[in-house]
């Protein structure tokens, strides 16, 4: 359409975006470092979830805009989220400070297959904040199943300080939210002071990193895989009750 087309034409036309396209080819240039850990996930992946069809992988640049995006059997990222953290560009067009560690390198390849797993588990907006941290949780502890070689904080998007301050806090932050009786609420705005994406998770302190209830999702998937050794990787991802996984985890943080 010619709306498209005219978008389109302003798009290319800015100076920044050319900037971002510049910036990205000559960064990622060779992708060898990427290619080989999309490999090794993939090649897990044919052994862990043998019903996954291995999807194409492209990138795309899309000035600063649609991170991901996950088609029929192919995944393409916008490379230009992931210039480097201190890419000047970011901290000028003001994108969170919180946010900007994040777009480095090192993100490329777990944000690829996060995004890929992410696209095959379904999640309602009716569900409640449980369903909601347990489907992070799945995710989270599937991608570092397929990533064995990519530390774990790397797969959260965590700097060191944030896992250790997590790992430290895990049974205060477990006994915050059973005290606050939010664990099965479906309020849009509760759930995500707890899963989305933020400088810290409200509910808890300010020290807190954000999204600090997907982490604990992922604890709890962790402990209910290591006391349930007959239920595969296929499984966990199938199994559609929340309730189910929480009770069988025996997690006692």
């Amino acid at each position: 359409s010619a709306i498209t087309h005219n978008t389109y034409k302003l798009f290319r036309a800015n100076k920044e975006v050319g900037e971002l396209y510049e910036n990205a080819l000559n960064i990622y240039t060779d992708m060898t470092d990427i290619e080989n850990d999309l490999t090794t996930a993939f090649r897990r992946t044919k052994y862990f979830l043998p019903h996954l069809p291995t999807p194409r992988v492209y990138c795309h640049v899309s000035g600063l805009n649609q991170s991901l995006i996950v088609g029929e059997e192919f995944i393409s990222l916008s490379i230009d989220n992931y210039l480097g953290s201190n890419f000047p560009l970011y901290e000028k067009i003001g994108i969170y400070k919180y946010q900007r560690p994040n777009m480095r390198r090192e993100k490329v390849a777990p944000d690829y297959i996060t995004a890929w797993i992410s696209s095959e588990i379904s999640s309602s907006l009716a569900d409640n904040l449980l369903s909601d941290m347990i489907r992070h949780g799945k995710i989270l502890y599937t991608v570092s199943v397929l990533m064995p070689d990519t530390k774990e904080r790397v797969i959260m998007g965590y700097s060191e300080e944030q896992w250790d301050w997590v790992k430290k806090n895990e049974a205060n932050m477990w006994n915050t939210l059973i005290a606050s009786k939010d664990l099965y609420t479906t309020s849009m705005m509760i759930k995500n002071q707890y899963v989305g994406e933020g400088p810290f998770t409200k509910p808890f302190t300010q020290e807190s990193p954000g999204r600090a209830g997907a982490w604990l999702g992922w604890q709890i998937v962790e402990s209910y895989m290591h006391n349930n050794p007959q239920i595969s990787i296929q499984q966990l991802l199938q199994q559609p009750d929340a309730q189910t996984i929480l009770n069988n985890s025996n997690y006692r943080p």
